[in-house]
């Protein structure tokens, strides 16, 4: 659709050139569909390859009919900011300004704005933000960090023109490249590896059920139901260590009720280098008989899996993964199938060798099952792929990939993966990561990340949906997700991050609401605490009997609105009570010394 905006701006440039009425502005749909469009570029400025399109930049001449308008009707700060990345375009060379038809001669500004000292610097903070939804793609993008900590997650369902059947996929990027890609379309629409495999599910990163997830590919209407997600659309919040969303979806070839979790979780490394979180749940509505199949594709030229301790394990050669054993068609495409079956937490390490830099590694940890198979093949090439989002020498090579097979629903015991990017002797942000779950609440998950410096823990608790429980002695959740940054040593909190919740306690804290399941952020701060809440809700914080009681200061648009001291709590003298009656941006808690 980003062509279709040129035409249109083509139309908004002769027709304002007649009536000299800013014609943008009078059709303001145009103007924001072509900034939209910003929003589906990738950290490093190439467009995401969801369904039939594939990695490459935007329309050159949109951004010149922008700057055109931009100059005509004195929108200094729009024409500065759209020239800068247009001249970013020329720098790399990705684009060469001359005219070369009438239309380019009379249409386009004869100079472009400068003011930027380093050209090579994409600066997309103004035109993108942490969290976008395409409604009618059922898309949704997330993205963090800058430069080579710079992470974004692409998830993608089916739905409209030029789609494929790929369930809820999802494509990565992170070390500067498309690292976890979207295959892409085939040689062409009616070419059959086209329509076995770059169209349908084996060629995505995604969940198949059965062997025969699969439905009409082009026009396509299973779109995911977009159920939470954080932060709110359009918005950049003081909170800035988290991203996730949590979508669902029905599976038509099999009846399959499908989830997914995807999360990009800031450490707390000197350039707070990331990493993301994928819990993907499914299982068919049938009883009986089932498998389930979690497919990953990686940029690499290895694909190597180690147990707990560092040791290599040896797969072997096998012949499953195909037609013949009653699978799809496309997964005959997959070629050196190798196999193991374990039921350890294990790592896979996708290796990505640079004969300029370190080597870009991709490690994934793996959560363990009972009798899961793992295995080890090549994909074809990727055809969405380009020189910007991969290496040149990897452009037409088959594509390193791992599947982890389950005969068993995976919905109680969902797939849960930890991606962990990192060039080879620079800075990787995860020491060890820890899977485990509860009995007697079965829709829980706890994943527990130890962070670089061996001294911090995330611990990660998530369920299906608002209204789960999770429990233990010291612990009590409702709702879907919290997020506890912690000190190993002391059990000094961090931050913390509820996410769909109801009612939570731990280590003193106990935050609750009367009303709709919230979203609340709480992190440390040399004073105390900064909170950010989305809506009413309660907070009993753990504060010793006999300190000097804290103050409580709220914000409204950056500035101090008001200030009160808080209560103790009559049920706990050991804590203090502060009530929020409604969403702010910030909040902050300012301990007072004794």
């Amino acid at each position: 659709s980003v062509h279709v905006i040129t035409t249109l701006l083509r139309i908004i440039s002769l027709l304002d050139h007649a009536t000299n009425n800013n014609e943008l502005k009078n059709y303001a749909i145009i103007e924001k569909a072509a900034l939209a469009s910003f929003q589906y570029l990738f950290p490093n400025g190439y467009t995401i390859g969801f369904g039939d399109s594939r990695h490459k930049i935007l329309p050159p001449e949109n951004f010149e009919l922008l700057i055109t308008n931009y100059q005509k009707y004195n929108e200094a700060e729009k024409e500065k900011l759209i020239s800068h990345l247009l001249d970013n375009m020329i720098a790399e060379k990705l684009y060469t300004r001359k005219a070369t038809n009438f239309f380019q001669l009379f249409f386009y500004v004869d100079s472009l704005k400068k003011g930027r000292e380093n050209k090579k610097e994409i600066n997309l903070e103004k035109l993108t933000s942490p969290t976008f939804y395409a409604s009618n793609l059922s898309m949704f993008n997330q993205r963090m960090g800058t430069a080579d900590n710079a992470m974004m997650i692409s998830t993608v369902g089916s739905y409209g023109n030029h789609a494929h059947a790929n369930g809820i996929s999802m494509e990565l990027f992170a070390n500067n490249y498309a690292l976890g890609p979207d295959m892409g379309k085939g040689p062409s629409y009616w070419h059959p590896t086209h329509r076995e495999f770059y169209a349908r599910f084996p060629a995505h990163n995604t969940v198949v059920v059965d062997g025969k997830s699969d439905y009409a590919a082009m026009r396509t209407y299973h779109p995911f139901r977009l159920n939470n997600f954080f932060p709110a659309l359009g918005e950049t919040p003081i909170f800035d260590k988290v991203t996730f969303s949590n979508v669902s979806f029905l599976e038509p070839a099999t009846l399959s009720d499908q989830q997914r979790f995807t999360a990009i979780i800031k450490s707390n490394s000197p350039t707070g280098k990331g990493y993301i979180l994928d819990v993907f749940r499914s299982r068919k509505q049938v009883e009986g008989k089932q498998k389930h199949e979690y497919l990953y594709h990686n940029l690499g030229e290895s694909l190597d899996f180690f147990d707990r301790k560092g040791k290599q394990f040896q797969l072997s050669s096998t012949d499953e993964l195909s037609s013949k054993n009653g699978d799809l068609k496309g997964y005959d495409y997959f070629t050196e199938k190798k196999k193991m079956v374990s039921s350890k937490d294990i790592t896979a390490v996708f290796r990505l060798k640079s004969k300029e830099e370190k080597d870009n590694l991709m490690k994934v940890w793996i959560k363990g099952s009972e009798n899961q198979s793992i295995f080890s093949v090549k994909s074809p090439k990727s055809n969405a792929i380009g020189k910007g989002t991969a290496p040149v020498e990897l452009l037409d090579e088959p594509l390193p990939t791992f599947i982890l097979k389950r005969d068993t629903a995976s919905w109680t015991n969902p797939f849960a993966v930890v991606f962990n990017p990192y060039f080879e002797g620079g800075e990787n942000p995860i020491e060890k990561v820890s899977f485990s779950s509860l009995s007697e609440h079965p829709n829980t998950q706890i994943i527990e990340v130890l962070l670089q410096d061996k001294k911090t823990i995330d611990k990660i608790v998530l369920t299906v949906s608002d209204n789960d429980l999770a429990t233990n002695e010291s612990f009590y959740q409702k709702g879907l997700l919290s997020i506890t940054r912690f000190s190993k040593a002391n059990n000094q909190l961090h931050y913390l991050f509820l996410a769909g919740m109801n009612k939570f306690e731990q280590d003193g804290w106990n935050i609750f609401t009367s009303g709709e399941p919230f979203t609340c952020s709480l992190e440390r701060s040399e004073r105390g605490y900064i909170i950010q809440n989305d809506q009413a809700l309660t907070i009993n914080m753990p504060f010793p009997k006999g300190d000097n009681a804290p103050t409580l200061k709220l914000y409204k648009n950056g500035k101090l609105v008001s200030s009160r001291r808080g209560t103790r709590n009559r049920k706990n003298e050991q804590q203090m009570v502060f009530k929020l009656e409604k969403k702010y941006d910030k909040v902050e808690i300012v301990l007072t010394d004794n």
